[in-house]
C-alpha cells in the first residue's frame, strides 16, 4: 500500500472507514424500515440514534476513524520536518501545525467517547462530546489551512498547495455554516419532534438530522484533503528515486534553480547583504596627526 500511496494510507483508511460506518448505519436504518428508536423522534433520525442502537458498529468505526485521523496529522508534521513534502521556513508554520495536531487529538477523543456515551443513556454527555468533536475538527482544519497557506508563499512552484488551501477553507466554511444551522434547528424543538406542534417540530428536527448527516459526510471530504497533502511524499521516497532517477534529478535541479533565483533577488535588493564576505558596514578611517618620537630640543 505504501508504494502506491506513500504516507497517504493513513487518511485513506480513516476516510474509507468513516464513509463505510456512516453508510452502513444509514443502510441498516433503511433496511429496518426507518424506525424511530425512541418516542417522539422525527421522521429522519440522527446518526447518534442509529449509532446508539447499533453500538457494535458505531464504536469500532469511530475508534478506527479517530486513530488514523490523528496519525494523518502526525505523518504530515513528520514529512514536512524531513522535507519530504514542502515545509515552512518560519516558526509560525510549525506553531500552526502544533495547534492543528492538538485540536485534532481533542477532536479524536471527542469522536471516540461520543460513540461510547450514547444519545439514549448519556444524552447530555453525548452532545457535549459531539460539540467537542466538531469544534476540534474545525480548529484543526483552520490552522492546518493557515499552515499550508504560509508554506505556499515559499514554494510558488507548488500549485497543489494553493489548491489544497482553498479546498480546505471551502469545506471548513461550509461545515461551520451547516453546524450553526444545525444548532439553531436542534434548539428550536430540543431535538424532539413532539415538544409542541408535532408537524412543525417533526419537519424542523428532521431538517436538523439531514444537516448532521451532511456535516458527517463533509468530514470525509476533509479527510480527502489530507490525502492530497500527503500523497506527494511518494515522489520523495527511496524506492521512487531508484525507479525514476531522471525525475528526481530534474526536481533537485529545479529546487536549486529556485534557490539561486531567490538569492539573486536578495542580492539585487541588498547587494551587500548577499555577499558572504560582508560582515558589517565599513568603518571610516580617521586621519590621526603624525607625532614625532624624537626628543624635544632643549
Amino acid at each position: 500500500m505504501s508504494r502506491f500511496l506513500g504516507y497517504a494510507w493513513a487518511p485513506v483508511i480513516s476516510l474509507l472507514v468513516w464513509f463505510a460506518t456512516l453508510t452502513a448505519l444509514l443502510i441498516w436504518w433503511l433496511a429496518e424500515g426507518h424506525p424511530q428508536y425512541m418516542e417522539d423522534e422525527a421522521t429522519i433520525v440522527f446518526i447518534s440514534d442509529i449509532g446508539a442502537a447499533h453500538k457494535q458498529l458505531f464504536i469500532p468505526g469511530c475508534a478506527v476513524t479517530a486513530t488514523f485521523y490523528v496519525l494523518s496529522l502526525l505523518a504530515e508534521r513528520y514529512l514536512r520536518h524531513k522535507s519530504r513534502i514542502p515545509k515552512g521556513a518560519r516558526r509560525r508554520e510549525r506553531n500552526f501545525a502544533i495547534v492543528s495536531i492538538v485540536a485534532c487529538i481533542i477532536a479524536a477523543f471527542g469522536l471516540l467517547f461520543l460513540s461510547i456515551f450514547d444519545a439514549f443513556n448519556h444524552s447530555t454527555a453525548h452532545w457535549i462530546l459531539t460539540i467537542v468533536f466538531v469544534v476540534g475538527v474545525a480548529i484543526s482544519a483552520l490552522f492546518q489551512s493557515l499552515q499550508v497557506f504560509c508554506i505556499k508563499k515559499g514554494h510558488p512552484d507548488r500549485a497543489h498547495l494553493r489548491r489544497n488551501t482553498i479546498f480546505k477553507l471551502v469545506i471548513v466554511s461550509v461545515a461551520i455554516v451547516l453546524a450553526i444551522a444545525f444548532g439553531i434547528l436542534y434548539a428550536i424543538c430540543k431535538g424532539d419532534a413532539g415538544v409542541t406542534d408535532r408537524t412543525y417540530c417533526n419537519g424542523t428536527t428532521s431538517t436538523a438530522a439531514v444537516l448532521e448527516w451532511t456535516i458527517a459526510y463533509l468530514f470525509d471530504i476533509y479527510l480527502l484533503t489530507l490525502v492530497l497533502d500527503l500523497y506527494p511524499s511518494i515522489k520523495t521516497s527511496i524506492g521512487y528515486g531508484s525507479r525514476h532517477p531522471e525525475e528526481v534529478a530534474r526536481r533537485e535541479q529545479k529546487q536549486k534553480d529556485l534557490e539561486m533565483a531567490e538569492a539573486e533577488k536578495k542580492r539585487q535588493y541588498n547587494p551587500l547583504a548577499a555577499d558572504p564576505r560582508f560582515h558589517g558596514p565599513a568603518q571610516p578611517v580617521i586621519n590621526q596627526p603624525m607625532t614625532s618620537h624624537l626628543p624635544a630640543s632643549r
